[in-house]
């Protein structure tokens, strides 16, 4: 998604001069930014009385970079993030998919798993000094989707609080 907006803002059509240093968004580009700027985190203070979302450049000492700006009601115009936008939208989104990732018999049957390997890591402690060694083997590859990877490390973590409760770490 960033690479797609930053696309938006790198689109010949709304280059900025000196002359016109803000750049009014066409309305379809428009209304997809309007959407994502709903999640950046201040988007209730930020995007209140808002007129038109600019594109226009962001002085920083020597640098400078091509960004969104909100236009207010009032012809103030205010620098916006989407950057932020979109890792807060990531956030929302990955956090809703993990709780539909398994279904309810999936979830249990990995709590019995989890819980099973605890037992026998009780039962054979030497078995721990193998163990590492074989989640290193085990680990999802770093190209499956982000979210397997969560499960799979979450599961590691409540195998080693299984294992080491917290009054002992």
């Amino acid at each position: 998604m960033k690479a797609y907006v930053a696309a938006i803002l790198k689109n010949h059509k709304y280059d900025t001069s000196p002359q016109n240093p803000f750049i009014e968004l066409d309305h379809d580009h428009s209304k997809f930014i309007y959407e994502l700027l709903n999640y950046h985190p201040k988007a209730k203070t930020k995007l209140k009385n808002l007129s038109k979302i600019l594109v226009g450049t962001n002085y920083m000492g020597k640098r400078s970079t091509k960004c969104f700006f909100i236009e207010k009601t009032t012809s103030e115009k205010e620098d916006i993030s989407y950057v932020k936008a979109c890792n807060m939208a990531y956030e929302i989104f990955s956090a809703q998919n993990s709780q539909n990732l398994l279904n309810a018999q999936q979830k249990d049957m990995a709590e019995n798993i989890m819980n099973f390997i605890a037992k026998l890591m009780k039962l054979y402690p030497l078995s721990l000094s193998a163990f590492p060694s074989y989640l290193a083997e085990i680990f999802p590859h770093r190209r499956l989707d982000e979210m397997i990877q969560r499960i799979f490390f979450t599961n590691i973590l409540k195998l080693s609080l299984v294992y080491f409760p917290l009054k002992y770490i």
